[in-house]
Order: C-alpha cells, then structure tokens, then sequence
C-alpha cells in the first residue's frame, strides 16, 4: 500500500511539472504556467490582445502573418512593428519591455534578448520594435519566461526583406550607385555648374520611373526622374523602397534636406493621410502644396515620418484624460487669399504618442470650389523648444464666386409624419420642398405635429447621397430642441435628427440655412420665422444674404451683430427671396439703444425702414417679439 501512494505522488508530482508541457531548462520552473499576452501591432485584434502558446513549462510563442496594412495597431509601418509582453489579457500590472519610455530594436532571426519588466524604477517599460517584415510572410516570436524572477527573453524568427543594390542610370547611360540606409537609398552630390539630369531606377532587372512605378522595361524619357539644380548646392535623389517585392517606391529628387524636419512628414486629409514629405527651403522653413477638397482641412506634423510614437505638431489636448494631460490648443490656421499676409499660427507640440486624445490642426477660410492650389509654409521659431509656426495662403488669384457658398434652390426634408421618406423621388411635393428660391440661403418648412417626436433628415440634392442628419456614428440621436441655436448637420453620418418635446397638435417651423454650405437647422414654435434685410450688417439689400433671426422663445427672437456702419437701416420680413408688401414690417420711429419695444407696422409697399444710431465695432442684439398679431422691436447693447 505504501509503495501505491509513493507512486501516486510521485505521478501528481510528475503531472504538476509537465503541466505547461515539455521540458524545464536551467532555471525555475513557471510552475503556476502563467501565459503571456503580446500587447501591439500583432495582437489579434484591434481591441484584443494575443495569448501566446506553451510549447513547455518556460516556453511560449506567438505565431502571425505580416500585414502593413493591418498590423498598425501601435503605429507600425512599411515592415516595422512594436510590441510588450504582458501577463494578463488587460491590465498593465505586469509587463515586459525596454527601459522605461525606451523602444529596443529586436533583429529579426539573432538570440534571445532579456527584456526589462515594470517595476517601481520602470514605470512604463519601452516598446520592442521590429524591422524588416515582409508583406505575407509568417513569423514566429518565442518567450522563454522564468516567473519566479520576473525574467522574459524573447526573440523572433522568420524572412527579412532581401534589400537589392539599386542604381541610377541617367540618360547619357551613365550609372551611380546609390547608398542603402534601412529602406532608404540615395544619391548625393554638389554641382559645380548649374544644369539638370535626367534618370531611371533600376535593379538591373526591375525598372523604376520618376513616378516610382516598378516594371520590367526600362522607362520612356519623358518618364525618367528629372532635377534641375544650381551650382555648388547639395542635391540629393531618394528612394524609399516598400516591403513588398516588386512594389512600386517613392522616389524624390531635389536639393538635399538637412534641415530641422529632415526626418518629419506632414500627414493630412489633403493628401489621404498617407504621410508626406515636405518641401526643403532652408534649415528652418519647410513648405507643402495642397488642393482644397472642402472650406476646412486637417493634418498633423510627425517627429518622425510614419511613426506617431515619437512626437507630433497638431492643435493639442483639449482635456486631461487617464493617459495624458490636456495641452494648450492652437487656433485655427485661416488660409489667406491670393495676395493677402497670412498670420501664422503656432502649433502644439507633443512628446511621445498623444493617441486618440490628441486633435488635429486646422485650417478654415479655404472656398467652397474645390481643386484650388495652396501652400502651407512650416517655420521653425525655436529648435530647442520645438516651437513651430503654420501659414496657409492661396496660390491662386480666385473670384470672390469661389468663396460664395453654394446656391441651392430647392431644399428637401424627409421624415416621418407628417413628413414622408421619400426623399429619393422626384415628386417634388411628396419630396417635401421647404422654400423654392433662387436667391436666399434660408428656408423653411411649418408643420403640426403628429408625434411628440420627429425624426427627420435634410437634402440639398433630390437624393439620399447629399441627406444631411445631426447624429454621430456611435451616439444616440442627438436632439434639435425647439427654440435652441442652429445645429450645422453633417452628411457623413447614417442616423437621423430627431425633434422632441413636441406638443401634439401644435405648430412648428423647421428654419433650414445653407449660407455656409451645409444645413444650420433650428425648430421654431408656430408659424412665424423672421428674417432681416438692410445695409451692411444686415445683408446689404441682398436676399441672397438676408439675416434669419435666432429663435429665443416662444414668439420671440433675436440678432447678435458687431456694428460696421454707424447709420443702420433694416426691415423685416416673415419671409426670405423678395420683398413681399404684406409681410413687410418695419417701424415709424427710429430705434433708441436701451429703450423698451417700440410696435412695428406695416404699410404695404410704403413700409418705412427700421433706423438706429450705432457705434461701429460695439455688439449688439436686436430682439423681436410677437404678442397676438402685434409685433415689437427694441435694441440694446450686448452685456
């Protein structure tokens, strides 16, 4: 009997160490087989990270398929990733790295390395980054992991890219080999004349065009990679090979960076934010073309091109979160016309990776016509602080009819009763056209309400492709309040606006504007909407600019303006896109700042303008409301 349970134990002790399979090599046994997770660009997921396998009680590895189009979980790119080992699937108790805030490079297909782990010195152990990946091609990284000590080793075997000696071949037929650094190849020399060259790329067997596109003939010369340079000015033709054989390459050729962006790009929704590389002027000026596709842009400035870790120059943190602290918020770069100064504009830098936290930098004031030429010119202020400045000016003499927002003279809604969803037909009444004009920006649709709420969309096509909503991608339904500030609606989401709050049975008025090129809706109570119509603050007697009062409460309403012309003269009108005697309304005696309502007439053709005495560059707000079918006008000066 006792020879049985010595047996047994035995067994179960047996079953215990070769419970995480295999063998034990020369260092504690990881007994309580504790299994690691690969946080980074090859975790399994976006939001997931991989489990590692146990090959035996110390070893583990993690097997992936290279995609650069993927695996950017953690800012990898072109064949390079970054990664830590942790010992849970989402905490940071435990993890494994390089020194704190340090990345280490990890050689593909060479020993083990001894990682560092988180402790009290180590708060923040450094990503492992790998270069060299190939599109495609499998990986495989082991851990040997002592837990009792904390120790973890790793390594990471499998196919590196197989870099091809590169050359230029200039139209004489003369070669110049070019110099590899990483992906990088170059060609570097100082004119002592000025002139121009002509070359192609090659490999000897694979051909390259000034546009880097790969083939197997030699380019045509128009296609050949041309620079025109000065005497005894460095020049330089890059190559910025792919991690995909036979890819195409980027290829540039001009005077030599060396400069405090050298290594930077410029990263935007002006260039499909693919990472750019900027215009060398001077060791302290960079400059970027672009063609406008919208009013506004947004781009950042990376420390180093295609690795958001290291630092970037953008608008800043609005607010602190768990990870980081809010920064100070760079304004807005307002593009200036043809001919105009621009005003610089100084962004905010950031150390390290600010993440989803982090806002881009933006530039307004470009015109509503697209395709349009401008230049962003990027100066260093102070290289020691990284203080950088932005300008944006147009590098074309446009027509103020470029900067008009779009005409539209018909405006849809859609919705569900009394509305109908049947945007896409062309029936234009089951359309619902709230205002036929071809001069005014703002329209509107009144309406009983049949529901207390009212889902809805606006067009300003005859079709969903141009249907306008409030609502964001991953939030509930936001609400248009009834009396509320114009809400801009936006075409780049699926869900609809919604109205609550509605009495049934009551009357509504939809106010729909579309001077800036996209709906500005509000909800007013009953049937009134008033517009104003007068000299320069008050759209200059042009229809196509009249002023929609803001709603402010139930028969009442208001327009906030900064006085450019001390003589104002106006009238309302309860509707917009020509004078209409009926619905004239304007006033016998001139207004008095701060004084109570005065009544407002109408006399049919013969109503008189509503004056007031103003200061220029005072604000103020005009108020309008209506008791019965009586309607009062006072102003006063903003507090």
């Amino acid at each position: 009997m006792k020879k049985l349970l010595s047996f047994l134990a035995a067994g179960a002790l047996a079953l215990g160490l070769i419970g995480c399979s295999g063998d034990l090599h020369d260092y504690e046994a990881n007994e309580e087989c504790i299994g690691l997770y690969l946080a980074g660009d090859v975790q399994k997921d976006k939001d997931n990270r991989g489990k590692l396998t146990f090959v035996d009680a110390n070893t583990q590895t993690y097997k992936f398929t290279y995609d650069s189009t993927k695996h950017i979980y953690w800012g990898g790119a072109k064949g390079t990733i970054n990664f830590k080992l942790v010992t849970d699937a989402t905490t940071w108790t435990q993890d494994f790295g390089w020194k704190k805030d340090t990345p280490v490079f990890l050689s593909l297909n060479d020993d083990f390395l001894t990682l560092q782990a988180r402790d009290a010195a180590n708060s923040n152990p450094g990503n492992i980054k790998v270069e060299n990946l190939i599109n495609g091609k499998e990986y495989v990284i082991t851990v040997n992991y002592d837990a009792p000590n904390k120790v973890a080793k790793v390594k990471i075997e499998g196919p590196s890219i197989d870099f091809p000696t590169l050359k230029l071949v200039d139209s004489d037929g003369n070669e110049y080999p070019l110099t590899r650094e990483g992906t990088t190849y170059s060609y570097v020399w100082t004119p002592a004349e000025a002139g121009s060259k002509s070359f192609y790329v090659t490999n000897g067997y694979m051909f390259y065009d000034a546009d880097g596109k790969v083939d197997t003939e030699k380019p045509d010369t128009e296609d050949y990679v041309t620079v025109s340079y000065e005497a005894n000015k460095e020049y330089i033709v890059k190559v910025e090979t792919a991690y995909d054989k036979g890819a195409n390459v980027t290829i540039y050729a001009g005077i030599r960076d060396t400069g405090f962006f050298a290594n930077s790009d410029i990263i935007g929704a002006f260039e499909d934010w693919k990472g750019s590389k900027m215009k060398f002027v001077d060791a302290n000026t960079y400059t970027f073309d672009f063609t406008n596709a919208d009013t506004k842009t947004e781009f950042d400035i990376r420390e180093k091109a295609g690795d958001w870790a290291v630092g970037r120059w953008f608008k800043g943190i609005p607010e602190d979160t768990a990870d980081r602290k809010k920064t100070d918020m760079a304004d807005d770069i307002v593009a200036a016309k043809y001919g105009e100064t621009p005003t610089p504009v100084v962004l905010t830098y950031y150390k390290g990776d600010s993440g989803e936290d982090g806002k881009n930098a933006v530039i307004t004031g470009l015109p509503y016509e697209a395709n349009h030429k401008f230049r962003l010119t990027i100066k260093v202020i102070d290289a020691a602080t990284k203080k950088v400045s932005v300008t944006c000016e147009s590098l074309e003499d446009l027509d103020d009819s470029a900067y008009a927002p779009p005409a539209y003279n018909k405006v849809y809604l859609a919705g569900n009763a009394p509305l109908t969803w049947d945007l896409g037909k062309t029936n234009a009444i089951e359309a619902k056209i709230v205002a036929e004009t071809e001069t005014c920006t703002d329209y509107y649709y009144t309406f009983t309400a049949e529901t207390k709420t009212l889902d809805f969309k606006v067009a300003l096509a005859n079709g969903w492709g141009d249907a306008y909503s409030n609502n964001t991608e991953d939030a509930l339904p936001n609400k248009t309040a009834v009396d509320a500030a114009p809400v801009e609606f936006s075409n780049a989401n699926a869900k609809n606006a919604q109205i609550t709050g509605l009495t049934i049975g009551k009357k509504y008025t939809i106010v729909i504007s579309t001077a800036s090129g996209k709906p500005a809706v509000s909800v007013v109570p009953g049937e009134d909407v008033i517009f104003a119509i007068g000299n320069d603050d008050f759209g200059k007697w042009d229809w196509k600019n009249c002023k929609t009062l803001t709603p402010a409460g139930a028969g009442e309403w208001k327009y906030e303006f900064k006085a450019t012309n001390a003589n104002a003269e106006f009238k309302f009108q309860t509707q917009c896109g020509g004078w209409v005697d009926a619905a004239q309304l304007g006033a016998d005696a001139p207004l008095s700042l701060g004084a109570e309502y005065i009544d407002l007439v109408n006399h049919g053709g013969a109503t008189p303008n509503i004056k007031a005495t103003l200061t220029v560059g005072t604000d103020y707000v005009l108020s309008v409301k209506k008791s019965g079918d009586k309607y009062q006008v006072k102003i006063a000066e903003k507090q």
